[in-house]
């Protein structure tokens, strides 16, 4: 039997335990939760606060128990959470580089770090 893709809706009956924003208790909108990923019974979602604007992560797993969720505070986007999800991260030669640049006697930045220290 194939499976249908959840729907922001239903996922969001899901969540009516957790239908206030935790920061300004705003009640959450059905359009503003996004699902960025479904693997058999578990969802990664994304709800944005339409008053504050705070984003939260959501990974939720339907067990016989009941649903099981836990929320993750975010300042990314859904689109962006979808975009660096699955990137290949920050490698060695990257944090080379970056400490190069930090050390470099000539860059103003570094400069202003190490006066502040």
């Amino acid at each position: 039997m194939e499976k249908k893709p959840t729907s922001s809706s239903s996922i969001f009956e899901r969540l009516r335990l957790m239908k206030k924003c935790p920061f300004c208790e705003y009640n959450y909108e059905a359009k503003k939760v996004v699902v960025l990923e479904e693997y058999e019974e578990s969802r990664l979602v994304h709800v944005t606060c339409s008053d504050c604007n705070s984003s939260i992560l959501h990974i939720m797993l339907v067990t016989q128990v009941g649903l099981n969720t836990m929320g993750i505070i975010t300042d990314l986007s859904a689109e962006e959470v979808k975009r660096l999800r699955y990137s290949s991260g920050i490698t060695e030669d990257i944090l080379l580089d970056f400490h190069k640049f930090l050390y470099n006697s000539n860059n103003s930045f570094s400069k202003l770090i190490l006066d502040y220290i």
